[in-house]
């Protein structure tokens, strides 16, 4: 019964999130400075699958955009993010 609620909590989360996905496909060549510094946020909450799809977005950008640290630190977020969608769905791993 557990199991079945996280699958039904993720698939809400991740149909919630398509919208807003599909409305961001203009890519621009400008920093997103809300995921690399928490900057110019303007109360902005996107929900876990928004934010790792941002930061996907932003990593492909590559060094056109972003210099080799920040890179760096928008793949640590993304792991960060990742391995925290993992526990929402499948619960902590006993590592």
């Amino acid at each position: 019964m557990r199991r079945l609620a996280l699958i039904m909590f993720a698939a809400a989360l991740m149909a919630a999130g398509t919208p807003a996905m599909a409305a961001d496909t203009g890519q621009t060549n400008e920093k997103d400075l809300c995921l690399l510094y928490a900057q110019k946020c303007s109360d902005r909450t996107d929900s876990l699958i928004e934010k790792i799809s941002r930061l996907k977005a932003e990593i492909a950008k590559g060094d056109a955009v972003y210099t080799p640290a920040e890179i760096t630190r928008l793949q640590v977020k993304l792991q960060e993010a990742e391995d925290m969608l993992d526990v929402i769905l499948y619960g902590p791993s006993n590592k």
